[in-house]
């Protein structure tokens, strides 16, 4: 468990973090993203990860690391810097612990706090339901298309209720399916140009998704500092 406690002034000042990825397989392997997001000062920065992404980083003018190391220079600059290392799921922490880098003494995880919030609490609730109707079999499918907006992206849904709206290119529960369209173009094709139109289009909206998620955790944790 990472050092929860955190003053405006930090949040304010805090590295805002998120990573795009597959999730894990059936039989629990790990999957690494291929994308992450750091939000700092107002400013996004986007990284690819992985030897066959190094094509578009270099089209795309991203940042292109070994995950590791950009793992472990993300925990440097937070302590060398003075800042707060902020994400909002379990995931990103574990990513972290997978690869051997400490962050016990800069990480925050937004989401116990979150949680303790009763407006974010009221919006669990609703998600939750949401997401119990989207998978029963009994639900008609114009509920489905209804809920399906509501049942994807807890901590967006909750900083567009207080303010901060989703973008029209969410790509609400796609995202896993893009990587793994982009992983595969990526291992059958040498160079970004030959890269389909499509499977560009899904890069640039994992990045789009990415930016929104950081944005929405650097809103949401300002939100409960200050209130």
């Amino acid at each position: 468990m990472m050092n929860q406690t955190i003053t405006a002034e930090e949040a304010k000042r805090a590295i805002y973090f998120d990573v795009e990825g597959q999730a894990d397989s059936i039989n629990k392997e790990k999957r690494d993203p291929i994308l992450g997001g750091v939000l700092v000062d107002g400013s996004y920065e986007v990284t690819l990860f992985g030897d066959g992404l190094e094509v578009a980083a270099r089209a795309k003018i991203w940042n292109h690391q070994p995950l590791k190391q950009f793992l472990e220079e993300l925990s440097n600059r937070a302590r060398l810097e003075g800042r707060k290392l902020v994400y909002f799921t379990k995931r990103e922490e574990e990513l972290f612990t997978r690869f051997d880098v400490n962050i016990k003494d800069v990480g925050i995880d937004l989401k116990p706090l979150a949680n303790k919030n009763e407006n974010f609490k009221k919006c669990r609730t609703t998600y939750r339901s949401n997401k119990k109707k989207l998978k029963d079999p009994n639900t008609s499918k114009t509920t489905i298309d209804m809920l399906r907006t509501k049942s994807h992206g807890l901590l967006t849904l909750f900083a567009a209720e207080r303010g901060l709206p989703r973008p029209h290119s969410y790509a609400l529960g796609k995202i896993g399916g893009y990587c793994e369209k982009i992983k595969d173009q990526a291992r059958v094709k040498n160079t970004y140009e030959a890269w389909s139109k499509g499977t560009k289009k899904n890069l640039t909206l994992v990045k789009n998704h990415n930016e929104h998620d950081c944005n929405a955790t650097r809103f949401v944790m300002e939100l409960l500092v200050n209130s």
